[in-house]
Protein backbone atom coordinates (compact mmCIF):
# COMPACT_ATOMS: atom_id res chain seq x y z
CA UNK A 1 0.00 0.00 0.00
CA UNK A 2 1.58 3.22 -1.22
CA UNK A 3 0.62 6.75 0.26
CA UNK A 4 1.35 8.32 -3.52
CA UNK A 5 -1.42 6.38 -4.93
CA UNK A 6 -2.14 9.32 -7.71
CA UNK A 7 1.31 9.47 -8.97
CA UNK A 8 2.16 7.65 -12.11
CA UNK A 9 5.45 5.92 -11.24
CA UNK A 10 5.57 3.77 -14.61
CA UNK A 11 5.30 4.47 -18.12
CA UNK A 12 5.44 2.51 -21.33
CA UNK A 13 6.63 5.38 -23.24
CA UNK A 14 9.27 7.77 -21.93
CA UNK A 15 7.83 10.58 -24.40
CA UNK A 16 5.34 10.90 -21.21
CA UNK A 17 8.53 12.34 -18.69
CA UNK A 18 8.31 16.12 -18.70
CA UNK A 19 11.95 15.83 -16.75
CA UNK A 20 14.89 16.41 -18.54
CA UNK A 21 17.81 13.46 -18.19
CA UNK A 22 19.88 12.85 -16.30
CA UNK A 23 23.79 12.66 -16.67
CA UNK A 24 24.06 8.86 -15.95
CA UNK A 25 21.57 8.13 -18.92
CA UNK A 26 23.40 10.20 -21.80
CA UNK A 27 25.67 7.75 -22.12
CA UNK A 28 22.87 5.28 -22.45
CA UNK A 29 20.91 8.01 -25.14
CA UNK A 30 23.84 8.44 -27.48
CA UNK A 31 24.09 4.64 -27.59
CA UNK A 32 20.67 4.02 -28.37
CA UNK A 33 20.39 6.72 -30.69
CA UNK A 34 23.77 5.70 -32.93
CA UNK A 35 22.41 1.61 -32.86
CA UNK A 36 18.97 2.45 -34.02
CA UNK A 37 20.68 5.32 -36.55
CA UNK A 38 22.88 3.23 -37.85
CA UNK A 39 20.25 0.29 -37.84
CA UNK A 40 17.73 2.79 -40.13
CA UNK A 41 20.79 4.40 -42.48
CA UNK A 42 21.13 0.74 -43.14
CA UNK A 43 18.10 -0.75 -43.82
CA UNK A 44 16.28 2.47 -45.47
CA UNK A 45 19.17 2.29 -48.24
CA UNK A 46 17.40 -1.04 -49.29
CA UNK A 47 14.31 0.30 -50.33
CA UNK A 48 13.61 0.34 -53.62
CA UNK A 49 11.09 -1.09 -56.24
CA UNK A 50 11.69 -4.79 -55.42
CA UNK A 51 11.15 -4.51 -51.80
CA UNK A 52 7.70 -6.93 -51.32
CA UNK A 53 5.23 -6.35 -48.43
CA UNK A 54 3.97 -2.49 -49.12
CA UNK A 55 0.13 -3.65 -48.80
CA UNK A 56 0.59 -5.14 -45.92
CA UNK A 57 3.45 -2.94 -44.33
CA UNK A 58 0.66 -0.08 -44.75
CA UNK A 59 -2.49 -2.13 -43.07
CA UNK A 60 -0.43 -2.88 -39.99
CA UNK A 61 1.17 0.63 -39.67
CA UNK A 62 -2.06 1.90 -39.74
CA UNK A 63 -3.81 -0.55 -37.51
CA UNK A 64 -0.53 -0.18 -35.11
CA UNK A 65 -0.96 3.97 -35.39
CA UNK A 66 -4.55 3.48 -34.18
CA UNK A 67 -3.83 0.72 -31.64
CA UNK A 68 -1.25 3.45 -30.23
CA UNK A 69 -3.55 6.12 -29.75
CA UNK A 70 -6.62 3.90 -27.58
CA UNK A 71 -4.29 3.77 -25.09
CA UNK A 72 -5.07 2.79 -21.29
CA UNK A 73 -3.54 4.81 -18.44
CA UNK A 74 -3.36 3.82 -14.65
CA UNK A 75 -1.38 5.73 -12.12
CA UNK A 76 1.23 3.23 -10.83
CA UNK A 77 0.88 1.13 -13.99
CA UNK A 78 2.31 1.36 -17.49
CA UNK A 79 0.70 3.05 -20.26
CA UNK A 80 -1.34 -0.03 -22.32
CA UNK A 81 -2.13 -0.58 -25.76
CA UNK A 82 -2.61 -2.81 -27.96
CA UNK A 83 0.09 -2.25 -30.50
CA UNK A 84 2.37 -5.68 -30.25
CA UNK A 85 -0.84 -7.58 -32.01
CA UNK A 86 0.67 -5.45 -35.29
CA UNK A 87 4.74 -5.31 -34.60
CA UNK A 88 4.53 -9.47 -34.31
CA UNK A 89 2.69 -9.95 -37.55
CA UNK A 90 5.29 -7.05 -39.55
CA UNK A 91 8.00 -9.00 -37.91
CA UNK A 92 6.58 -12.52 -39.22
CA UNK A 93 5.89 -10.94 -42.67
CA UNK A 94 7.84 -8.53 -43.80
CA UNK A 95 11.49 -7.75 -44.80
CA UNK A 96 13.49 -6.01 -41.84
CA UNK A 97 13.44 -2.48 -43.57
CA UNK A 98 9.21 -2.18 -43.33
CA UNK A 99 9.34 -3.67 -39.88
CA UNK A 100 11.39 -0.92 -38.80
CA UNK A 101 9.42 1.24 -40.48
CA UNK A 102 6.15 -0.34 -39.37
CA UNK A 103 7.75 0.41 -36.06
CA UNK A 104 8.50 3.78 -36.57
CA UNK A 105 5.23 4.70 -38.06
CA UNK A 106 2.94 3.23 -36.12
CA UNK A 107 3.93 5.53 -33.28
CA UNK A 108 4.19 8.39 -34.77
CA UNK A 109 0.90 9.76 -34.56
CA UNK A 110 0.50 9.12 -30.92
CA UNK A 111 3.98 11.33 -30.55
CA UNK A 112 2.38 14.06 -32.78
CA UNK A 113 -0.47 14.36 -30.41
CA UNK A 114 1.18 14.14 -26.86
CA UNK A 115 3.78 16.56 -28.21
CA UNK A 116 6.15 15.12 -25.78
CA UNK A 117 10.14 15.39 -25.43
CA UNK A 118 12.01 15.10 -28.58
CA UNK A 119 14.66 13.28 -27.35
CA UNK A 120 13.02 11.05 -24.71
CA UNK A 121 10.38 10.06 -27.52
CA UNK A 122 13.78 9.48 -29.73
CA UNK A 123 14.49 6.98 -27.05
CA UNK A 124 11.09 5.66 -27.13
CA UNK A 125 10.01 4.97 -31.30
CA UNK A 126 14.37 3.69 -31.42
CA UNK A 127 13.80 1.12 -28.75
CA UNK A 128 10.81 0.10 -30.43
CA UNK A 129 12.21 -0.30 -33.51
CA UNK A 130 15.08 -1.93 -32.38
CA UNK A 131 12.82 -4.95 -30.50
CA UNK A 132 10.78 -4.96 -33.29
CA UNK A 133 14.19 -6.17 -35.77
CA UNK A 134 15.44 -8.17 -32.66
CA UNK A 135 11.72 -9.95 -32.87
CA UNK A 136 12.36 -10.17 -36.90
CA UNK A 137 16.37 -11.69 -36.21
CA UNK A 138 14.64 -14.36 -33.74
CA UNK A 139 11.85 -15.23 -36.49
CA UNK A 140 14.58 -15.99 -39.15
CA UNK A 141 16.65 -17.76 -36.62
CA UNK A 142 14.25 -19.85 -36.08
CA UNK A 143 13.41 -20.23 -39.31
CA UNK A 144 16.48 -21.85 -40.49
CA UNK A 145 16.55 -24.75 -38.24
CA UNK A 146 15.31 -27.80 -39.67
CA UNK A 147 11.98 -28.09 -37.64
CA UNK A 148 9.43 -31.01 -38.23
CA UNK A 149 6.55 -29.75 -40.37
CA UNK A 150 6.21 -26.36 -41.60
CA UNK A 151 3.63 -25.35 -38.93
CA UNK A 152 5.66 -26.03 -36.08
CA UNK A 153 8.57 -23.97 -37.66
CA UNK A 154 6.04 -21.22 -38.16
CA UNK A 155 4.45 -21.75 -34.36
CA UNK A 156 8.11 -21.55 -32.81
CA UNK A 157 8.93 -18.57 -35.10
CA UNK A 158 6.09 -16.57 -33.89
CA UNK A 159 6.12 -17.41 -30.14
CA UNK A 160 10.43 -16.43 -30.19
CA UNK A 161 9.68 -13.34 -32.27
CA UNK A 162 7.25 -12.46 -29.15
CA UNK A 163 9.39 -13.17 -26.55
CA UNK A 164 12.13 -11.12 -28.03
CA UNK A 165 10.03 -8.07 -28.84
CA UNK A 166 8.88 -8.26 -25.43
CA UNK A 167 11.88 -8.38 -23.46
CA UNK A 168 13.73 -5.96 -25.87
CA UNK A 169 10.40 -3.42 -25.53
CA UNK A 170 10.42 -3.32 -21.79
CA UNK A 171 13.84 -3.61 -21.04
CA UNK A 172 14.76 -1.07 -23.27
CA UNK A 173 12.61 1.31 -21.58
CA UNK A 174 13.28 -0.18 -17.49
CA UNK A 175 17.09 0.58 -18.08
CA UNK A 176 15.68 4.23 -19.75
CA UNK A 177 13.45 4.80 -16.82
CA UNK A 178 15.79 3.91 -14.10
CA UNK A 179 18.86 6.35 -15.33
CA UNK A 180 16.51 9.39 -16.66
CA UNK A 181 14.45 9.39 -13.33
CA UNK A 182 15.39 6.62 -10.96
CA UNK A 183 12.52 4.33 -11.50
CA UNK A 184 13.53 0.87 -10.32
CA UNK A 185 12.40 -2.13 -11.84
CA UNK A 186 9.66 -3.27 -9.34
CA UNK A 187 8.31 1.14 -9.76
CA UNK A 188 8.04 0.94 -13.38
CA UNK A 189 5.30 -2.34 -13.23
CA UNK A 190 7.04 -3.04 -16.58
CA UNK A 191 7.53 -6.56 -15.78
CA UNK A 192 4.67 -7.23 -13.20
CA UNK A 193 2.83 -10.13 -13.82
CA UNK A 194 -0.43 -8.58 -15.50
CA UNK A 195 1.32 -6.36 -17.76
CA UNK A 196 3.69 -9.29 -19.21
CA UNK A 197 0.26 -11.66 -19.51
CA UNK A 198 -1.22 -9.15 -21.35
CA UNK A 199 1.72 -8.56 -23.53
CA UNK A 200 1.32 -12.46 -24.43
CA UNK A 201 -2.03 -12.50 -25.01
CA UNK A 202 -1.71 -10.12 -27.88
CA UNK A 203 1.58 -11.26 -29.60
CA UNK A 204 -0.34 -14.38 -29.42
CA UNK A 205 -3.17 -12.23 -31.12
CA UNK A 206 -0.30 -11.33 -33.41
CA UNK A 207 0.92 -15.18 -34.23
CA UNK A 208 -2.52 -15.26 -35.19
CA UNK A 209 -3.59 -12.25 -37.41
CA UNK A 210 -0.11 -13.23 -39.31
CA UNK A 211 -1.20 -16.86 -40.09
CA UNK A 212 -4.47 -16.06 -41.34
CA UNK A 213 -2.89 -13.32 -43.42
CA UNK A 214 -1.26 -15.64 -45.27
CA UNK A 215 -3.72 -18.64 -45.35
CA UNK A 216 -7.01 -16.60 -45.68
CA UNK A 217 -6.96 -13.00 -45.12
CA UNK A 218 -10.71 -12.64 -45.31
CA UNK A 219 -10.81 -14.58 -41.97
CA UNK A 220 -8.38 -11.64 -40.55
CA UNK A 221 -12.01 -9.46 -38.76
CA UNK A 222 -12.45 -12.73 -37.02
CA UNK A 223 -8.87 -12.63 -35.39
CA UNK A 224 -8.99 -9.09 -34.49
CA UNK A 225 -12.95 -9.26 -32.97
CA UNK A 226 -10.55 -10.25 -29.06
CA UNK A 227 -8.64 -7.19 -29.77
CA UNK A 228 -11.67 -4.83 -29.00
CA UNK A 229 -12.45 -6.44 -25.58
CA UNK A 230 -8.59 -6.78 -24.74
CA UNK A 231 -8.53 -3.01 -25.41
CA UNK A 232 -11.83 -3.08 -22.59
CA UNK A 233 -10.10 -5.19 -20.54
CA UNK A 234 -7.00 -2.86 -20.74
CA UNK A 235 -8.99 -0.13 -19.10
CA UNK A 236 -10.20 -2.32 -16.12
CA UNK A 237 -6.83 -1.28 -14.09
CA UNK A 238 -7.93 2.33 -14.35
CA UNK A 239 -11.19 2.08 -13.37
CA UNK A 240 -10.63 0.19 -10.30
CA UNK A 241 -7.23 2.81 -9.31
CA UNK A 242 -10.23 5.46 -9.84
CA UNK A 243 -12.70 3.49 -8.02
CA UNK A 244 -10.31 3.76 -5.03
CA UNK A 245 -8.92 7.38 -4.98
CA UNK A 246 -10.76 10.88 -4.11
CA UNK A 247 -10.96 12.62 -7.22
CA UNK A 248 -10.26 16.00 -6.42
CA UNK A 249 -7.20 14.92 -3.70
CA UNK A 250 -5.38 11.55 -5.41
CA UNK A 251 -5.23 10.12 -1.89
CA UNK A 252 -7.87 7.20 -1.23
CA UNK A 253 -10.80 7.81 -0.37
CA UNK A 254 -12.74 7.05 2.96
CA UNK A 255 -13.81 3.66 1.72
CA UNK A 256 -10.85 2.28 0.62
CA UNK A 257 -8.78 3.75 3.44
CA UNK A 258 -11.77 2.03 5.91
CA UNK A 259 -10.79 -0.90 4.13
CA UNK A 260 -6.74 -0.60 4.32
CA UNK A 261 -7.05 0.50 8.10
CA UNK A 262 -9.29 -2.43 8.59
CA UNK A 263 -6.23 -4.55 6.88
CA UNK A 264 -3.17 -2.87 9.00
CA UNK A 265 -4.89 -3.94 12.66
CA UNK A 266 -5.26 -7.16 11.42
CA UNK A 267 -1.58 -7.13 10.83
CA UNK A 268 -1.03 -5.22 13.98
CA UNK A 269 -2.84 -8.00 15.98
CA UNK A 270 -1.36 -10.88 14.28
CA UNK A 271 2.24 -8.99 14.29
CA UNK A 272 2.14 -7.48 17.58
CA UNK A 273 3.00 -3.93 16.24
CA UNK A 274 2.28 -0.38 16.55
CA UNK A 275 -0.19 1.36 14.33
CA UNK A 276 -1.09 5.32 14.84
CA UNK A 277 -3.89 7.13 13.00
CA UNK A 278 -3.97 10.77 12.59
CA UNK A 279 -7.19 12.80 12.14
CA UNK A 280 -6.42 16.10 10.33
CA UNK A 281 -8.64 18.42 9.83
CA UNK A 282 -8.07 22.05 7.67
CA UNK A 283 -8.50 24.77 10.10
CA UNK A 284 -11.30 27.48 8.62
CA UNK A 285 -11.19 26.31 4.81
CA UNK A 286 -14.49 28.60 4.89
CA UNK A 287 -12.83 31.56 5.57
CA UNK A 288 -10.51 31.07 2.38
CA UNK A 289 -14.15 30.24 0.60
CA UNK A 290 -15.64 33.38 1.81
CA UNK A 291 -12.96 35.86 0.70
CA UNK A 292 -11.54 34.22 -2.37
CA UNK A 293 -14.28 31.72 -3.58
CA UNK A 294 -14.63 28.25 -3.36
CA UNK A 295 -12.30 27.51 -6.16
CA UNK A 296 -9.55 28.69 -4.45
CA UNK A 297 -10.75 26.55 -1.23
CA UNK A 298 -10.70 23.06 -3.83
CA UNK A 299 -6.65 24.39 -5.05
CA UNK A 300 -5.67 24.62 -1.00
CA UNK A 301 -7.18 21.32 -0.36
CA UNK A 302 -5.23 19.67 -3.23
CA UNK A 303 -2.14 21.49 -2.04
CA UNK A 304 -2.21 20.76 1.39
CA UNK A 305 -3.01 16.32 -0.06
CA UNK A 306 0.51 17.14 -2.34
CA UNK A 307 2.39 18.01 1.09
CA UNK A 308 1.19 14.51 2.67
CA UNK A 309 1.95 12.84 0.14
CA UNK A 310 5.67 14.47 -0.43
CA UNK A 311 6.14 13.80 3.16
CA UNK A 312 5.03 10.82 4.35
CA UNK A 313 6.49 6.68 4.03
CA UNK A 314 6.13 4.99 0.94
CA UNK A 315 4.24 2.37 3.12
CA UNK A 316 2.08 4.82 5.02
CA UNK A 317 -1.63 5.14 3.44
CA UNK A 318 -3.05 8.60 3.09
CA UNK A 319 -6.97 9.01 2.54
CA UNK A 320 -9.18 12.38 2.04
CA UNK A 321 -12.19 11.66 5.31
CA UNK A 322 -14.26 13.79 3.19
CA UNK A 323 -14.63 17.70 3.23
CA UNK A 324 -11.31 19.40 4.64
CA UNK A 325 -10.77 16.40 6.40
CA UNK A 326 -7.69 13.82 6.11
CA UNK A 327 -6.65 10.59 7.64
CA UNK A 328 -3.24 8.88 7.86
CA UNK A 329 -2.49 5.36 9.31
CA UNK A 330 0.89 5.24 10.08
CA UNK A 331 2.12 1.19 10.25
CA UNK A 332 4.79 0.33 12.56
CA UNK A 333 4.61 3.79 14.35
CA UNK A 334 4.05 4.29 18.33
CA UNK A 335 2.68 7.18 19.54
CA UNK A 336 5.87 9.66 20.11
CA UNK A 337 6.98 8.75 16.48
CA UNK A 338 3.60 9.59 14.94
CA UNK A 339 3.34 12.36 17.42
CA UNK A 340 6.59 13.71 15.67
CA UNK A 341 4.98 12.86 12.15
CA UNK A 342 1.92 15.22 12.73
CA UNK A 343 3.91 17.76 14.04
CA UNK A 344 6.01 17.76 10.41
CA UNK A 345 3.08 18.19 8.47
CA UNK A 346 1.53 20.57 10.68
CA UNK A 347 4.75 22.73 10.54
CA UNK A 348 5.14 22.22 6.61
CA UNK A 349 1.40 23.09 6.13
CA UNK A 350 2.27 26.31 8.14
CA UNK A 351 4.76 27.56 6.45
CA UNK A 352 3.78 26.45 2.91
CA UNK A 353 2.77 29.58 0.67
CA UNK A 354 -0.30 28.08 -1.44
CA UNK A 355 -0.47 29.96 -5.12
CA UNK A 356 -3.92 29.88 -6.14
CA UNK A 357 -4.70 31.00 -9.52
CA UNK A 358 -8.23 33.11 -8.21
CA UNK A 359 -5.95 34.65 -5.31
CA UNK A 360 -3.47 37.38 -6.39
CA UNK A 361 -1.80 36.75 -2.88
CA UNK A 362 -0.54 33.43 -2.10
CA UNK A 363 -2.66 31.87 0.45
CA UNK A 364 -2.12 30.19 3.56
CA UNK A 365 -3.43 27.37 5.67
CA UNK A 366 -3.15 25.35 9.08
CA UNK A 367 -4.31 22.04 10.52
CA UNK A 368 -5.60 20.61 13.41
CA UNK A 369 -4.26 17.15 13.94
CA UNK A 370 -5.39 14.39 16.56
CA UNK A 371 -3.03 11.21 16.56
CA UNK A 372 -4.70 8.08 18.08
CA UNK A 373 -2.88 4.49 18.64
CA UNK A 374 -3.66 1.32 18.86
CA UNK A 375 -3.91 -0.71 20.87
CA UNK A 376 -3.40 1.99 23.36
CA UNK A 377 -6.39 4.02 22.63
CA UNK A 378 -8.50 1.26 20.62
CA UNK A 379 -8.67 -1.95 19.00
CA UNK A 380 -11.04 -1.67 16.41
CA UNK A 381 -11.61 0.26 13.02
CA UNK A 382 -14.53 2.50 14.33
CA UNK A 383 -12.88 3.08 17.92
CA UNK A 384 -9.68 4.16 16.56
CA UNK A 385 -11.26 6.96 14.16
CA UNK A 386 -13.28 7.96 16.74
CA UNK A 387 -10.29 8.37 19.38
CA UNK A 388 -8.32 10.49 16.65
CA UNK A 389 -11.37 12.84 15.89
CA UNK A 390 -12.14 13.55 19.76
CA UNK A 391 -8.48 14.53 19.97
CA UNK A 392 -8.46 16.57 16.76
CA UNK A 393 -11.88 18.41 18.38
CA UNK A 394 -9.62 18.88 21.64
CA UNK A 395 -7.17 20.67 18.79
CA UNK A 396 -9.53 22.78 17.32
CA UNK A 397 -10.66 23.79 21.24
CA UNK A 398 -7.65 24.71 22.06
CA UNK A 399 -7.10 27.23 19.24
CA UNK A 400 -6.19 25.15 16.25
CA UNK A 401 -3.21 24.90 14.16
CA UNK A 402 -1.70 22.41 17.00
CA UNK A 403 -1.43 18.34 17.52
CA UNK A 404 -3.22 16.56 20.26
CA UNK A 405 -2.93 13.43 21.15
CA UNK A 406 -5.84 11.36 22.49
CA UNK A 407 -4.34 9.69 25.38
CA UNK A 408 -5.24 12.21 28.31
CA UNK A 409 -5.45 15.27 25.18
CA UNK A 410 -1.91 15.93 25.50
CA UNK A 411 -0.61 18.53 23.29
CA UNK A 412 2.80 18.84 21.53
CA UNK A 413 4.63 22.96 21.42
CA UNK A 414 1.86 25.09 20.47
CA UNK A 415 3.38 27.10 17.79
CA UNK A 416 3.80 30.58 17.96
CA UNK A 417 2.09 33.41 15.94
CA UNK A 418 -0.79 34.38 14.46
CA UNK A 419 -2.85 32.27 12.97
CA UNK A 420 -4.56 32.32 9.60
CA UNK A 421 -7.90 33.18 10.43
CA UNK A 422 -9.53 34.73 13.09
CA UNK A 423 -13.36 32.52 13.84
CA UNK A 424 -14.71 29.19 13.37
CA UNK A 425 -17.60 27.97 14.38
CA UNK A 426 -16.57 25.19 16.69
CA UNK A 427 -18.29 24.19 20.19
CA UNK A 428 -17.16 26.10 23.27
CA UNK A 429 -15.04 24.87 25.44
CA UNK A 430 -16.78 25.49 28.18
CA UNK A 431 -20.19 24.04 28.56
CA UNK A 432 -23.26 26.65 27.71
CA UNK A 433 -25.94 27.41 30.81
CA UNK A 434 -28.63 25.38 30.28
CA UNK A 435 -31.68 27.70 28.77
CA UNK A 436 -34.64 27.63 30.62
CA UNK A 437 -37.96 25.63 29.37
CA UNK A 438 -40.49 27.70 28.51
CA UNK A 439 -43.95 26.36 29.77
CA UNK A 440 -46.09 25.43 26.59
CA UNK A 441 -49.33 28.05 27.16
CA UNK A 442 -52.55 26.41 28.70
CA UNK A 443 -55.01 26.16 25.65
CA UNK A 444 -58.29 27.94 27.10
CA UNK A 445 -61.06 26.43 25.16
CA UNK A 446 -63.73 29.02 24.49
CA UNK A 447 -67.16 27.44 24.00
CA UNK A 448 -68.42 28.80 20.87
CA UNK A 449 -71.73 30.23 20.65
CA UNK A 450 -74.99 27.95 21.02
CA UNK A 451 -76.58 28.28 17.57
CA UNK A 452 -79.62 26.41 16.62
CA UNK A 453 -79.94 23.50 13.82
CA UNK A 454 -82.37 24.24 10.84
CA UNK A 455 -82.86 20.90 10.20
CA UNK A 456 -84.40 20.58 13.70
CA UNK A 457 -86.25 23.35 13.59
CA UNK A 458 -87.91 22.04 10.45
CA UNK A 459 -88.71 18.82 12.07
CA UNK A 460 -90.32 20.47 15.18
CA UNK A 461 -92.90 22.32 12.53
CA UNK A 462 -90.45 25.75 11.89
CA UNK A 463 -90.88 26.32 15.96
CA UNK A 464 -87.14 26.91 17.75
CA UNK A 465 -85.02 24.11 18.75
CA UNK A 466 -84.63 24.65 22.64
CA UNK A 467 -81.67 21.49 22.18
CA UNK A 468 -78.76 23.78 21.37
CA UNK A 469 -75.43 21.73 20.04
CA UNK A 470 -71.55 23.02 21.05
Amino acid sequence: MRALPAEALGAETTASLRVPLREEALPYFAVLAVVAGGAAAILLGRLGSGTHGWGSFLLLSGAGAIAHLLVSRAPGSPVSHAGVAFVIPAALLLPPELVLLTAVASQLPAWLGRRGPFPLATLTIGSSALAGLGAWAAAQAVGSLDLVGSQAVWAVAGIAASIIFVLLSRGLLAVLLGLARGTSLGESGLFALGTISTDVVLAATGIGVATLWRTDPWLLPVALAPLVLIHRSLSVPALELEARLDAKTGLYNARHFTRALEQELARTERCNRPLSLLMIDLDLLREINNAHGHLAGDEVIREVASVFRLSLRDYDIAGRFGGEEFTVALPETDREQALAVAERLRATVAETRFEVRTARVPLRATVSIGVAGCPDDAADVAALVHAADVAVYRAKQRGRNRVVSAQLGAETNVPSGRLVARREHVQPSSPLRPRRARRPAVERRRHPRPRSVPALERLLGGRRASSTVA
